[in-house]
C-alpha cells in the first residue's frame, strides 16, 4: 500500500470515528446491558458500516456518511416514537415477562422468552438467589435482565423494619487522583485546598503528590491510598 492510499485510509478512519462519536452523543447514553434487541442490531450495523467505510477505498465518502446517518436517525426516530407511544414501545422494546409468580415458575412465559430451566436458574443466581425457592416474584425485563423480589423470610432486614435510625447517605468525591488535587471536586463537597492540607496533616499523610487516591465525603471523612504501598499484587484469581 502506497503512502497516498495509507493516508486516505487514515483520513477515512478518523472521519468515521468523528461521525460515530457525534451519532453516539445524539442517540444518548446506554450501557450494553440496557440495550434492547433493536438497539443492539442498530449498533452492530453502524459499526459494520463505519468499518467498511474506513478501510474500503471503493466506497465513496458520501455513501458511507449517508449509511451511517440513516441508521443513526432511524435509532433516534424510534427512540422518540417509543417515548410517545406505548404501543410502539411494546413493539420495539417488548414488555416485561413474569417468570416466577408467588414462588411458582410460569412455564408458559418461560417458553415465550425462549428460555429453559437452566437459563432461569443462571439468571436467578446472577440476581443473588441460588434457588427459586427464595423468590416470590421474578420478572424478565425487556433488556434480558432478571429482576427478583425475594420472599419476605429470605430477604435481608432493613433499618425501617427494625426501627433503627441510620445516617443519611452522603456523597463521596475523589479529592486527590494520581497525585493531583481535584479542586472542583473539593468545592463540590464544600471544602477547599486549605482544609485538605490540614486534614492530611491530621492523619500524618504524605504530600498530595505521593498519594495515589484520596476520597472525602460531605461530612469531611477523608481516606487515602499512598503510591507504592503494594508493589506486587497477589495472584489469587484464575
Amino acid at each position: 500500500m502506497d503512502l497516498f492510499a495509507l493516508g486516505e485510509v487514515l483520513l477515512r478512519a478518523l472521519l468515521s470515528l468523528v461521525i460515530l462519536f457525534g451519532m453516539t452523543k445524539l442517540m444518548g447514553r446506554k450501557q450494553v446491558a440496557q440495550l434492547t434487541p433493536f438497539d443492539y442490531i442498530i449498533g452492530i450495523s453502524i459499526g459494520s458500516i463505519a468499518a467498511e467505510f474506513a478501510v474500503n477505498r471503493d466506497t465513496p465518502v458520501p455513501d458511507g456518511m449517508v449509511g451511517l446517518l440513516v441508521y443513526s436517525l432511524a435509532a433516534v426516530t424510534i427512540s422518540v416514537a417509543t417515548d410517545k407511544s406505548l404501543l410502539l414501545r411494546r413493539f420495539f422494546t417488548g414488555k416485561p415477562l413474569l417468570l416466577i409468580q408467588h414462588g411458582k415458575i410460569c412455564e408458559e412465559n418461560l417458553r415465550k422468552a425462549k428460555m429453559d430451566v437452566n437459563d432461569l436458574l443462571s439468571q436467578c443466581r446472577t440476581a443473588g438467589a441460588f434457588s427459586p425457592d427464595e423468590i416470590e416474584h421474578a420478572v424478565l425485563e425487556p433488556n434480558g435482565m432478571l429482576s427478583v423480589m425475594k420472599k419476605t423470610d429470605r430477604a435481608p432486614l432493613t433499618p425501617q423494619q427494625t426501627a433503627l435510625q441510620v445516617p443519611a447517605a452522603v456523597l463521596c468525591a475523589e479529592v486527590i487522583l494520581d497525585g493531583r488535587i481535584m479542586v472542583q471536586n473539593l468545592h463540590g463537597i464544600g471544602r477547599d485546598e486549605i482544609w485538605l492540607s490540614r486534614a492530611l496533616k491530621e492523619q500524618n499523610a504524605p504530600p498530595p503528590e505521593e498519594i495515589f487516591l484520596a476520597l472525602c465525603d460531605e461530612n469531611g471523612q477523608l481516606s487515602f491510598f499512598v503510591r507504592g504501598e503494594v508493589e506486587t499484587a497477589m495472584d489469587v484469581l484464575e
